[in-house]
């Protein structure tokens, strides 16, 4: 939306584990449906609080994939292995890859989602703050717009 109305100030995506596609089209919601934190039967009750019944799924401002995404900012996308929304952030990110947007995906092996509100819980934590912290100063030191 911000793009849409000219606002040219955002510099940056940094997206932990995003819910991006509420069309549950994901295999990965049916591979981890039982994953710790955030199960199937979870995402399923968080997507019908964001989309009333008889609204589209595809709906670019609940489904970010659906939507034009030629202009947007450069982006971080970080996903968890073993979540259930794990590959609504790997399509996303190549999405936005196609739409020539510059992306940086990483995907966290072994780890559920809601992995980075745990600090020192699991060993690829400490990188994936590194990850985010480096990401975001660069975009935030770099050039202004």
């Amino acid at each position: 939306m911000l793009r849409d109305h000219g606002m040219t100030n955002l510099l940056h995506q940094a997206l932990l584990y995003p819910a991006t596609d509420l069309t549950m089209a994901s295999p990965s919601l049916d591979e981890h449906a039982h994953a710790p934190v955030l199960s199937r039967r979870s995402v399923d009750a968080f997507r019908d609080h964001y989309l009333p019944p008889g609204e589209d799924p595809r709906d670019p401002l609940v489904s970010p994939l659906w939507g034009d995404l030629a202009g947007l900012p450069p982006a971080l996308v970080q996903t968890a292995d073993l979540d259930p929304i794990r590959d609504d952030g790997i399509r996303y990110a190549h999405a936005l890859e196609a739409a020539g947007v510059p992306v940086r995906l990483t995907n966290y092996l072994r780890v559920p989602h809601g992995f980075a509100s745990f600090p020192g819980a699991t060993p690829v934590g400490r990188m994936q703050r590194a990850e985010l912290v480096t990401e975001l100063s660069r975009a935030l030191t770099g050039p202004i717009r």
